[in-house]
């Protein structure tokens, strides 16, 4: 990632482009993580991906890792990073570029898209959804809503891509599996709204935040619920929108799954996450997006 910041970037991404902390934690400190992540879908077609990359200047579990589905072919990769850096073999993922270019190049998979924001961007910091790592600072993190277009390919075969994607940025002393017991998010983008709903089990009590995007307005949403399938997948979602209106995301197709690891391997508990990627309808309109699950394994 550069180190500079230019002030157009930072005035289109805002928090998504913060540099990298590279003094922020040393070796008595806990374990301080920085990530970048992208999830994204086709508009139309049984395609979606994950890029996101973690680092550390004091810890393990350092990675880019990239997750490419399409309609009859699937592949990914995981390599290993610097500590203070976003670069891997096949991944030069630089956060902080104004156009929202993001490529990875490897001889699985191939992916070349740009990025620009749909919407405002939105951080966790002042509601304090994360709570403090061992009497710490709590995470900042910041997340937006895309719209992207750009070109993919599984193998030898490149195929047009035209859809969304979610992406955020992260930094602070983190490890999931020592203060975390589970989370759901569902994330969803149709063509009027986008929304993202988050619900944590901390250990020391549930926090949430939610939001919806509509235009250049930005309404914090208070009261939703999930709703769970038979195999206690994400089935649908409700929220009170502006007006004291009560409206329904129902996932109505499943395109597929991709894991999400957080931490490094381990003997002990161990946080398990995966990105259920799905089709949504909303009062008729369809839309797209995913339903994150995160469980804290106690069994070893």
């Amino acid at each position: 990632m550069s180190s500079q910041v230019t002030p157009d970037a930072r005035a289109r991404w805002g928090g998504l482009v913060e540099p990298l902390h590279p003094g922020a934690a040393g070796a008595d400190d806990p374990r301080w993580g920085e990530n970048a992540y992208l999830a994204f879908w086709d508009a139309d077609d049984d395609v979606f991906g994950v890029v996101h990359v973690m680092t550390s200047p004091n810890a393990g579990g350092r990675r880019a890792r990239c997750t490419l589905s399409v309609p009859g072919a699937f592949a990914e990769f995981e390599e290993e990073v610097a500590p203070n850096s976003f670069a891997s073999h096949s991944m030069r993922w630089d956060v902080g570029r104004a156009d929202g270019l993001v490529e990875v190049d490897h001889p699985e998979l191939g992916i070349a898209v740009n990025i620009v924001p749909r919407s405002n961007v939105v951080a966790f910091e002042p509601y304090s959804v994360a709570p403090s790592l061992e009497g710490r600072d709590p995470l900042s993190h910041h997340e937006a809503f895309c719209d992207l277009e750009g070109r993919v390919r599984v193998g030898d075969t490149w195929r047009h891509i035209r859809g969304r994607g979610f992406r955020d940025r992260t930094w602070g002393f983190r490890d999931e599996s020592s203060n975390v017991l589970e989370w759901v998010a569902v994330v969803a983008s149709f063509d009027d709204f986008d929304t993202m709903m988050i619900r944590f089990r901390w250990d020391d009590g549930f926090r949430q935040d939610a939001f919806l995007n509509s235009g250049a307005e930005t309404l914090k949403l208070k009261d939703f619920a999930f709703t769970r399938d038979a195999a206690g997948l994400g089935q649908r979602a409700r929220f009170t929108a502006a007006g004291g209106a009560e409206r329904t995301l129902e996932v109505v197709h499943r395109l597929g799954i991709a894991w999400c690891p957080l931490g490094h391997e381990r003997e002990g508990p161990t946080i398990g996450a995966f990105d259920n990627f799905v089709a949504f309808e909303c009062d008729g309109a369809r839309g797209r997006g995913f339903i994150e699950q995160g469980i804290l394994h106690e069994v070893w």
